[in-house]
């Protein structure tokens, strides 16, 4: 899908509706091929980290990520002693 102008993401959307704060962690390491397990793996590595910066001093958060990373990221935020609960959204 392509569009012509910017548009919000799931997360902005969710975070504007429910009053909430939002922070974009988009990382600059992207992933080219879906069987490419090294490059999935150092996306949601950078990923994690950057989660993990914003993340700090809070108490709850909302974290959206593509399937791709899903199973790596959550094993990484456990992995920080992080309570997380997932869902996954119908494809």
């Amino acid at each position: 899908m392509t569009v012509d102008f910017p548009v919000p993401t799931i997360a902005k959307t969710i975070a504007d509706k429910s009053g909430l704060r939002h922070e974009d962690v988009d990382v600059d390491v992207r992933v080219v091929d879906e069987d490419d397990l090294e490059s999935i793996e150092k996306r949601s590595k950078a990923m994690t980290e950057k989660i993990l910066k914003v993340l700090e001093g809070s108490e709850r958060a909302v974290v959206i990520v593509g399937e791709l990373h899903h199973k790596d990221v959550v094993q990484r935020l456990k992995a920080e002693s992080m309570s997380v609960e997932c869902m996954r959204f119908p494809k």
